[in-house]
């Protein structure tokens, strides 16, 4: 990981805006993109994440996030000259395909993605997440987060010019909790998880310790 490029991130998305909050792992310099009435973001969104140099953290990003983002990026041509609207309502389809698991719906933006990802959520068993009911705001709670916050709005909201920029402070807030996750409570383990990858060619950073354990004595002996 060159941590120049190292930025950890989140979206939100709503029939009529949608917002992707990123902050510097190394310092606290922060980018939003936005796609809304009163912006729209989409060239230089796909500029940015269409990069493999660049590493993106997340919390469950591999099953939501990165998803949305390739479907940005591998409808770009089609999307570039459409009014924002209709760019948020697809980008609200594709979140209620994931939203209510239908996979084959959405199958095709999940791999392939055009940089490189690090899902902080994967890092417990599959098992533990489900016993644990794990979450970005369960975690906060855990490590005394200043300010613990819902979802402003119902996802099905018609977000109004006035709520956008509350939307995205929501979106920074829960971006701020995954950086101090990845930078504190599971630091280690990424280091961990980048020594392995050095030493055994593995591509685990968004493994989870079972997994890991596995596949490294796998290739040990």
């Amino acid at each position: 990981m060159n941590n120049n490029k190292v930025y950890v991130y989140d979206v939100e998305t709503y029939p009529n805006f949608w917002c992707c909050y990123l902050i510097n792992y190394d310092n606290d310099d922060f980018i939003v993109f936005e796609i809304s009435e009163r912006k729209n973001d989409l060239e230089e969104i796909v500029k940015f994440f269409n990069n493999k140099s660049k590493w993106l953290i997340s919390f469950n990003g591999l099953h939501y996030d990165n998803i949305i983002i390739n479907y940005l990026i591998k409808n770009y041509k089609n999307l570039k000259d459409k009014d924002y609207l209709i760019i948020t309502k697809e980008l609200k389809i594709i979140n209620d395909y994931i939203i209510n698991d239908n996979y084959e719906q959405y199958k095709q933006y999940k791999y392939n993605i055009p940089f490189q990802s690090v899902d902080l959520f994967l890092y417990w068993s599959k098992l533990a997440r489900i016993s644990k009911k794990l979450s970005l705001k369960s975690l906060a709670v855990n490590i005394n987060w200043h300010k613990i916050q819902d979802l402003p709005y119902k996802p099905d909201y018609l977000v109004k010019l006035e709520n956008i920029d509350e939307i995205i402070h929501y979106n920074g807030n829960d971006t701020a909790i995954t950086k101090y996750l990845a930078k504190n409570s599971l630091n280690k383990e990424i280091n961990l998880r980048k020594d392995a990858a050095s030493r055994y060619s593995l591509d685990c950073m968004s493994w989870d310790g079972v997994k890991l354990g596995l596949n490294v004595l796998l290739k040990r002996y």
